[in-house]
Parts: C-alpha cells; structure tokens; sequence
C-alpha cells in the first residue's frame, strides 16, 4: 500500500474560526490548563495536516477523491466534537462549583446581615444612653445650686437664732420653707427618673 496522504478540509472551518469559538467558551469559566493546551495541539494538527494537504495538492492535483475528502471532513468533526464535549463537562464542573459556593453564601449573608442589624441596635442605645448621661449631669448641676440655696438657708436661720432675731427669723415661714423643699425635690425626682432609664439603656 502506498503512503497515506494528507486529507484536505475544503470546508470552511478554519483553525482561526475554531480558535476564536474555543477562546469564547474558556473565557466563559476556569478551564483546566491542561485541557486547554491539548486542545490547542490537536488544532495546530489540523492546521499542519491542512498546510501540507494544500501543498502536495498543488504538486499532484490527481491525489485526493471524494473519499479522502470526507474522511477529512468526519476526522475533524470528530475533534471538534470531542473538544466540545470536553467544554461542556467543564462548564457544567464550573457550573456545579458555583452554585455550591452561592449556597455556602447564603448563610455568610445572613450572618452579616444579623450582624449590621445589631450593630444599628448598640448604636441606637449607645445614643439613648448618651443622652441619658446629658440629662444626669444636667440634672446634678440643678441639686448642686439647690444644695447651695438650702445650705445658705440653714445657716441664715442659725445665725438669727443665734441673734435672738425674732423678726427675722419670721421672715423664714414655714411656707418659704416648703416652697423650697418642694423646690430642692423637683430636681431629685428628675434624678431618679433619669437613673431609670439610663439603667433600661444599658441593660
């Protein structure tokens, strides 16, 4: 038998064609560099096998017959089928992986998402607890100047007392007192309210 010649693709399906479609699928998911490189052999291969089909054709134009010709055609289908096939269990592969990572996500997501619902919570009552604080220390200043007043009039009536000022001492009534007890309570009241709820912010 005599040497088997080279099979000639008259098609139009160049190697430049298939390069391009093959390029597309892999920019599509990860493919195996392995896979990638023979699939890349087996069209250079094609390529050769076409280059030099072409140029024992020109030398010998009687070589080739139909039969050769759909060979050709059938062995390249082949490849390109096999190639495909391969695609299309990597991106299935590809597929597979990322629906299981966005399943993996779900409950990262809702953590995060509990977690930026509790951080708004500590931060609504970091700012109730802030004011709460302002109204304690407001609240002080008033019992410190009512303090001061109650003080003052205690030691106003000890000094006319001492002075046997009788008239004076009247002057201090009873009523003036409990105007000013009522006076000095109002700001304890405020206080204690104040200390309940700042214990309610901080709890």
């Amino acid at each position: 038998m005599g040497r088997r010649q080279p099979r000639l693709n008259d098609l139009d399906l160049s190697t430049t064609s298939l390069l391009q479609n093959f390029i597309g699928c892999f920019n599509w998911g990860n493919i195996d560099k392995s896979g990638y490189t023979h699939m890349l052999e087996e069209l250079k291969q094609i390529e050769e096998k076409k280059e030099k089909a072409l140029a024992d054709f020109a030398q010998n134009p009687n070589i080739f017959n139909s039969l050769t010709l759909r060979n050709a055609i059938e062995e390249q289908i082949k490849i390109v089928k096999k190639i495909s096939l391969e695609l299309r269990i990597e991106q299935r592969e590809v597929k597979s992986t990322i629906e299981g990572l966005e399943k993996e996500l779900i409950p990262m997501k809702e953590e995060v998402s509990g977690y930026y619902d509790q951080r708004r919570e500590m931060l609504k009552q970091k700012e109730a607890a802030q004011y709460c604080i302002l109204k304690l220390r407001q609240t002080f200043v008033e019992m410190n100047s009512m303090y001061d007043e109650y003080v003052s009039l205690l030691n106003n009536a000890k000094e006319l007392a001492r002075n046997k000022d009788v008239a004076a001492l009247r002057k201090l009534s009873h009523q003036q007192v409990e105007e000013f007890m009522l006076e000095w309570n109002h700001p304890y009241v405020k206080l204690s309210e104040s200390i309940t709820t700042l214990a309610f912010c901080l709890r």
